[in-house]
């Protein structure tokens, strides 16, 4: 049996761990002993230990640059174990690529990793910032899966949540006034780069299209950037990030009141704050991350508002369908031919405009289309079969 340690960052109740569990059910079920490698974990040394006693190891699976940051006797692991690594970036590469880790990764390691992204556009401006620094890079497009498959014996007449959205609010309630927070956020950036007015006009488009998509390929557009420039550039780069993280930051809100009226059962910290502001908004307060497939086993639509992708979707579109509830997602390019409008899922429009209509025409569907999205998720886009694309794309 051959061997893949699985690297991540952390330890206890936190997303990564939990993707650690997923990725580990994966790859034990195409046959491989995964050994954990998490350097915060106090089994660490000892799997580290059985690690290098390991006759035969596959490749080195890591969640994040961050949990290849490991030195034995003062070198790399790389270095130490010559193996292919696949390196998943769970987050927008602008957000971390000039760390000194992710420079040393990317230009340093001599073609030994290839880094996944669950968002196709992402992965090509990676790959494109690379070749411009005469550094090419392997990527892939590694669309995130479902939680493992659980038992979905709910009648449709007993699920009691109509719409559930399973997430944090915090930063989003400084994000609802656009102007006051573009002035407060971006006052220190130089004019001659941008105006204050320019990048108020700019993010209220996004905010208002209903088929925007990727915010940093719009900025590009925008701007008429590059992709060094968005990503090696630290000016452009922090434009990036600020403007990425404010859409992100006010989006969820933006969809949310835009379904005012009907029951929505908010499970994650901070709902509190909007008690009494949006009608029908109930509030559960905070929940672990393995608490989705309950919340939405009990759900007829789960709401998922996704970080600002247009060729990828968040992992709660899956785990929304794998619970037998129906996934209402924003409208993008893979969401659509991954589990198929009005067939296996309900899209709606980047800025949210049609969701009421959307959900009110499908209304007497929402069982049939619910079976559906539960087939194909079940049959295409369970983390077994993303583990699967891995190993074919490190063999090729």
């Amino acid at each position: 049996m051959k061997t893949v340690p699985l690297f991540y960052w952390m330890h206890g109740e936190n997303v990564t761990q939990n993707f650690a569990k997923m990725i580990d059910w994966a790859l034990s079920r195409h046959g491989f002993n995964v050994i954990h490698i998490c350097a915060s974990a106090p089994d660490f040394h000892e799997n580290l230990q059985n690690l290098f006693r390991s006759r035969q190891i596959a490749f080195g699976f890591s969640l994040t640059h961050a949990a290849l940051n490991l030195h034995v006797n003062n070198a790399p692991i790389w270095d130490i174990l010559p193996i292919k690594y696949f390196v998943y970036l769970l987050d927008a590469p602008i957000y971390y690529i000039n760390s000194p880790l992710m420079q040393k990764l990317l230009f340093e390691t001599e073609n030994k990793l290839v880094f996944g992204l669950p968002d196709a556009d992402y992965q090509s401006l990676l790959s494109e910032a690379a070749r411009r620094r005469g550094k090419p890079v392997s990527t892939m497009f590694l669309p995130f899966g479902a939680m493992p498959p659980h038992l979905c014996d709910r009648p449709w007449a007993e699920r009691d949540l109509e719409i559930s959205i399973f997430g944090n609010v915090g930063r989003e309630l400084s994000a609802q006034h656009i102007r006051e927070t573009v002035e407060e956020s971006f006052r220190s950036y130089d004019s001659s780069m941008v105006s204050l007015e320019t990048l108020i006009a700019v993010v209220n488009e996004i905010l208002n299209n209903p088929t925007s998509g990727n915010v940093t390929l719009q900025l590009m557009k925008e701007f008429n950037l590059k992709a060094e420039d968005v990503l090696f550039d630290l000016r452009w780069q922090k434009l990036s990030v600020d403007v990425d993280s404010l859409i992100k930051r006010y989006r969820r809100l933006q969809i949310v009141r835009k379904l005012s009226g009907h029951k929505i059962n908010a499970f994650g910290a901070g709902w509190d704050q909007l008690a009494g502001d949006i009608p029908g908004l109930v509030i559960h307060g905070s929940r672990k991350y393995e608490d989705q497939h309950e919340i939405f086993r009990r759900s007829r639509l789960g709401l998922n508002v996704d970080p600002n992708w247009d060729f990828g979707v968040h992992d709660r579109v899956f785990n929304t369908a794998v619970a037998g509830a129906v996934s209402l997602t924003q409208h993008n390019r893979f969401a659509t031919s991954a589990l198929p409008h009005a067939e296996a899922c309900l899209c709606y429009a980047q800025n949210g405009d049609d969701i009421a209509d959307v959900v009110a025409e499908h209304h007497g569907r929402l069982e049939e289309i619910a079976l559906e999205g539960l087939k194909r998720t079940n049959s295409l886009h369970a983390w077994d079969q993303r583990i699967l694309q891995v190993t074919e794309y490190l063999s090729s």
